[in-house]
């Protein structure tokens, strides 16, 4: 029972180390794919959801949900995030 007990230890420590060491075996750089993704997200998906988010701010004023002065104030804060990320990712 013992035996059993550390073969399957043993195997699943076996099996997570080779699962990790994969992408080293197929040679993928994994540094700069992680590059590119964060990439995409600063000069892309960031951008994008900050202006969807301006778009649901003005709809919200158009049929009466809040108020202005926040409104002005969100609106800002969400072309000053939109505009570093899209910043920021142009020199990744």
């Amino acid at each position: 029972m013992t035996l059993i007990k550390a073969t399957r230890f043993t195997l699943s420590i076996a099996l997570m180390a080779l699962l990790m060491a994969s992408p080293a075996f197929a040679q993928v750089d994994t540094a700069s794919q992680g590059l590119g993704q964060l990439e995409s997200w600063f000069t892309t998906w960031i951008p994008l959801g900050a202006t969807l988010a301006i778009i649901a701010v003005g709809l919200g004023l158009m049929f009466g949900f809040g108020r202005m002065d926040i409104a002005i104030r969100l609106c800002l804060g969400l072309i000053l995030i939109g505009s570093a990320s899209y910043l920021v990712g142009l020199f990744l």
